[in-house]
């Protein structure tokens, strides 16, 4: 058995590990208020594991992705899914204690991660192009997956048997470990090179820091934060062995294909964040029948990204793209004008807006793949891992300054909106604004984005 048909039967395992990670993680997400309650603790206290939950996804992204260029991928699995079994187990056998309950989810999120950040690399790296290229799709379905699995999982599961037991769902995928033993290669790309030991630390550091100043707001934390990248530009610059070189940026499709990815990525948890509020205001509804009114929308996704290399084969890459872009500004502009005529046409809208994120993903990957050299898959899938987080929580911490905004309220567009609506209906007409931008965008660089892909 050739090496590429051993990894491809390795791959879906690796995807399990990924959803099933992430749905407790998205699971979590809907349950502080349940949690807060079990503990006697106050919001604020709760949502400490939030923010650690995500430091570590943040880390653990750039981190595994960036080292695979370096120590076999095999390797870095075996770490991750030790990792997370380890938390899990923590988890569960010690739910009574709310600090190893958070310590328990930053290890189970350092360990899940590793399907996350390597998926992907892998696919590209002992794949051909046509049988990679229907990861990205699935990387997509896997990421709408476990958001859809999360909100059965904190919603049913935890009214059923109680939320401990939401540690206990992913240890189905700790049989990983043995397809990962028998089937990936245990080599290296770059075994002849040093590990950048100081590079990669102060990514690392640079990626904490900024995810942390999201969570806390801190100018002083964003000062640090700049005053490492700055560093790091220094770094990378005047050292040959640096994990990357400055050259590396002027890759004109790859930079452009992580600009296009973060601006569309933004709207990624923006758009579901403001839709909570949304709701609430207009519906009154609760933050789980916000989840159960996504539900469609996550089902729509999964499909769409399942058969995105299909469609993309159909279409052409750039005839894709565009298309993905005008189904989110359709899905929005649905939203913007339609938001009081009832759940069902949130259902349609919400549901036209995932499935052109589902189809715009897949291709974007592709495109910064395709740019990428050999030897540099990992640290450049990881470069986009970040820009990918970064750009999803800055959009959502845009969103929550404009959903407080009272230039919002008026005048709108729609006249036959009522004063509640108007501020929503305004962000969502914001939103399509940042959409044209990227299509302006796309359409002013397609020589450089698409040539030589349709």
């Amino acid at each position: 058995m050739n090496t590429e048909r051993k990894v491809a039967r390795v791959l879906p395992w690796m995807m399990l590990v990924m959803i099933s990670a992430s749905s407790l993680l998205n699971a979590f997400s809907i349950i502080p208020a349940l949690l807060a309650h079990y503990f006697n603790v106050n919001a604020a206290t709760m949502s400490w594991q939030t923010v650690v939950i995500t430091l570590a996804m943040g880390v653990a992204g750039i981190v595994y992705a960036t080292l695979a260029d370096y120590i076999s991928i095999r390797r870095l699995m075996i770490v991750g899914l030790i990792l997370m079994t380890a938390g899990l187990l923590l988890g569960f056998f010690f739910s009574h204690n709310l600090l190893l309950v958070i310590i328990a989810s930053a290890l189970a999120t350092l360990g899940g991660q590793s399907a996350n950040a390597l998926l992907l690399v892998t696919a590209v790296r002992y794949l051909s192009k046509e049988a990679s290229d229907r990861y990205f799709g699935y990387y997509s379905a896997c990421i709408n997956a476990a958001q859809l699995l999360g909100v059965l999982l904190g919603g049913f599961l935890t009214s059923w048997i109680g939320w401990r037991y939401l540690f206990i769902f992913p240890l189905i995928s700790v049989v990983t470990i043995y397809f990962v033993l028998k089937y990936l290669p245990e080599d290296s790309k770059l075994a002849t090179q040093k590990l950048d030991v100081f590079g990669i630390s102060l990514l690392t550091l640079f990626t904490f820091l900024l995810s942390l100043f999201f969570n806390q707001n801190s100018w002083t934390i964003l000062a640090l934060a700049i005053a490492v990248l700055i560093g790091l530009y220094f770094y990378i610059g005047h050292h040959a062995n640096a994990f990357v070189s400055l050259d590396f940026f002027k890759n004109k499709r790859y930079t452009l294909a992580i600009i296009l990815g973060g601006l569309v990525n933004s709207l990624l948890v923006a758009y579901p964040f403001m839709f909570s509020f949304l709701c609430a205001s207009i519906y009154h509804t609760q933050p789980l029948q916000v989840s159960e009114i996504l539900i469609p929308s996550y089902i729509v996704a999964i499909l769409v990204a399942t058969f995105a290399s299909n469609i993309a084969k159909l279409w052409g890459l750039e005839r894709t793209v565009l298309i993905s872009l005008a189904l989110i500004l359709i899905g929005l502009l649905m939203d913007a004008a339609f938001l009081e005529s009832g759940v069902w046409v949130l259902v349609v809208a919400s549901s036209i807006f995932s499935g052109g994120m589902a189809l715009f993903s897949p291709q974007v990957q592709a495109l910064m793949f395709s740019a990428l050299p050999a030897d540099k898959v990992g640290v450049g899938s990881g470069i986009y891992g970040l820009v990918f987080s970064t750009s999803m929580s800055l959009g959502t911490a845009i969103t929550g300054t404009l959903l407080a905004a009272k230039w919002l309220h008026n005048p709108s567009i729609f006249p036959f909106l009522s004063t509640t609506a108007v501020s929503f209906s305004n962000i969502l007409l914001l939103f399509i604004i940042w959409i044209i931008v990227t299509m302006t965008l796309t359409l002013s660089t397609r020589k450089i984005l698409f040539g030589g892909n349709d």
